[in-house]
């Protein structure tokens, strides 16, 4: 009975376990089909397109004398070594390996070094660029074109400043050699104390009149064995007073004072201390700082930005007096500034090729602002008329002419400009030494404001 139940049901267990094991096989076959339908589809499309499809001629293959690897942009490819040509130009060295050694240079000191070099080609060698880490500087003396047959000599500078120990430093020529377009010389010194100085970068900050007398100390520190003498001290300011003094500590310094004939304004100087000691024969450290007068002005420098929706471009300039007393205005006119130069070399270098103009009589005009109950003090538009195209800077004074007797001009330095850019970035570009000392500047400025 239970043998016909089961056959008339259709459930045979032997039946359903065959079922099972042969799926894989037919699944696996029907994947077969699948794919050869799939690449049948393929090729006939792949066919008809050539049909209709016109052929195009092959792109020719350039050879590799005919391209400059340094200015190839197409798809990767593999160039042959450059070789010298019989009329190409030849770059030697003097020092094999390229090695140059300073010897032994004193800590915060500078040394010099020629390097020759020879065009051993036929046709002129150029110096098309030279690279220098920082702490290095370094300049063709006898210009960037070297004859054939010829030599030049390359001028290399390296400043040691705190570093102490074995110093490193690299230098990259970049020619119009075929073989050494671009090589690099290692410069290698060892920097050994003598003595050194607590401050490179001195700063006055804002002096008053009442802060006139205001004197800075540097301190100077040697070994203990070394003995040698002060020969001289000189100043590039002749309005700075500079003498030699003993500490507490009974450790050698210099003082810095500022004579009453120091102009109003910014200063600077270079102060350099020349020794007797033979290891290290001079040193020397800078002074920056500004002398208000009775009569100043905020803000301390003015920035005119003009953009097509402004020009002319309007800032306000307010005059004190410290001492509460009243004065008048009796002219504004642009001054060209005594350090134009060095300005246009600090905002070329942080903002590249921008173009600073020196200013002229038409660049501003002023009227005055009403106030009330404001003695000693009196407030100023100034207005920048000069229309600038993009990357276009003027970087002028105002000088201001008062009747004041004490101070007869109020000079504020100012600068128009266009462009996406800001004229005195290189104040706070990077922290190097100098800008360092910039920001030791700054924060006096502040400090004695706030005295003030």
């Amino acid at each position: 009975m239970n043998k016909h139940y089961v056959r008339a049901s259709g459930h045979d267990p032997s039946t359903k376990q065959r079922a099972l094991r042969d799926r894989p096989a037919v699944l696996f076959s029907f994947l077969i089909g699948c794919t050869f339908l799939t690449v049948l589809c393929f090729w006939s499309t792949v066919d008809c397109a050539a049909q209709t499809t016109p052929t195009t001629a092959p792109t020719p293959i350039v050879p590799d004398e005919d391209i400059d690897p340094s200015t190839y942009t197409g798809p990767i490819r593999l160039f042959r070594k450059p070789k010298y040509k019989e009329d190409s130009p030849r770059l030697e060295f003097d020092q094999p390996g390229r090695v140059y050694d300073f010897g032994t240079v004193p800590q915060q000191s500078s040394k010099n070094l020629l390097i020759t070099i020879r065009n051993a080609g036929k046709s002129d060698l150029i110096i098309n660029k030279i690279d220098t880490t920082w702490g290095c500087t370094a300049a063709m003396l006898t210009g960037n074109t070297v004859l054939p047959g010829q030599t030049g000599e390359l001028k290399v500078t390296i400043e040691t400043g705190n570093h102490l120990g074995p110093m490193k430093k690299n230098l990259r020529l970049f020619t119009n050699d075929p073989v050494i377009q671009s090589v690099k010389l290692i410069l290698s010194a060892q920097v050994e104390f003598v003595y050194t100085l607590d401050q490179l970068y001195v700063s006055f900050g804002s002096i008053s009149k009442k802060q006139l007398s205001t004197t800075r100390t540097v301190m100077i520190n040697s070994k203990p064995d070394l003995d040698f003498k002060l020969v001289e001290l000189t100043s590039s300011n002749p309005d700075l007073e500079l003498k030699e003094i003993r500490t507490e500590n009974d450790k050698r310094a210099i003082e810095v004072s500022l004579k009453k004939s120091l102009p109003y304004g910014p200063f600077e100087a270079i102060v350099t201390l020349r020794t007797d000691c033979a290891a290290k024969p001079s040193a020397s450290f800078k002074i920056s700082g500004y002398r208000l007068g009775v009569i100043s002005g905020r803000p301390l420098k003015m920035l005119f930005h003009q953009t097509d929706r402004q020009l002319p471009v309007t800032q306000t300039l307010t005059l004190t007096h410290v001492e509460t007393r009243s004065f008048n205005i009796l002219k504004v006119e642009p001054k060209t500034p005594p350090d134009f130069e060095s300005d246009i070399k600090k905002i070329m270098k942080v903002q590249g090729v921008v173009k600073v103009l020196p200013p002229v009589a038409s660049d501003l005009t002023w009227e005055i602002v009403p106030q009330q109950n404001s003695p000693g003090s009196i407030k100023l538009k100034l207005t920048f008329h000069r229309p600038l195209e993009e990357g276009q800077v003027v970087y002028g004074l105002a000088a201001l002419q008062t009747d004041d007797p004490e101070q007869k001009e109020v000079l504020v330095p100012f600068y128009g400009y266009r462009g996406n850019f800001n004229p005195l970035q290189h104040r706070i570009k990077s922290k190097t030494a100098s800008q360092e000392g910039d920001k030791a500047r700054t924060g006096a400025v502040k400090n004695s404001d706030k005295s003030d």
